[in-house]
């Protein structure tokens, strides 16, 4: 428990915040990789 946070953090709470996070963060990587081979297959043509 933090003192100040606004609902108790449990541990299952933070897993679950941690496992949120991992998953937005691959799927940004995945957009970045996406836009970046984008762009080199226009630059190419």
């Amino acid at each position: 428990m933090i003192p100040g946070a606004p609902e108790p953090c449990t541990r299952s709470h933070w897993t679950l915040h941690l496992r949120s996070l991992k998953a937005t963060r691959e799927r940004a990587r995945v957009a970045v990789r996406e836009e970046a081979f984008k762009i080199a297959r226009n630059e190419r043509s």
